[in-house]
């Protein structure tokens, strides 16, 4: 199933960087770990019980809201 095909034909942005300053600049605090949190919770139900009913997490980076999205 292809949730979102249109992921192939997105362009990589060239001006990523690792910069910490630069990176400080474009995102907000903690979302590095919002995003990790929400997607370890769907691994960690795949270690527990070795299967899940999620294909995905989107987060609201405004709100911090995180909704899971199963499959149909």
């Amino acid at each position: 199933m292809n949730v979102f095909p249109e992921i192939a034909t997105l362009e990589d942005e060239p001006r990523k960087s690792c910069s910490a300053a630069e990176s400080i600049a474009t995102q907000d605090c903690l979302i590095n770990r919002a995003v990790t949190t929400a997607g370890m919770s769907i691994v960690w139900e795949l270690l527990r019980y070795g299967q899940t009913s999620k294909n995905c997490v989107s987060v609201n980076l405004e709100t911090g809201e995180q909704m899971t999205a199963g499959f149909p």
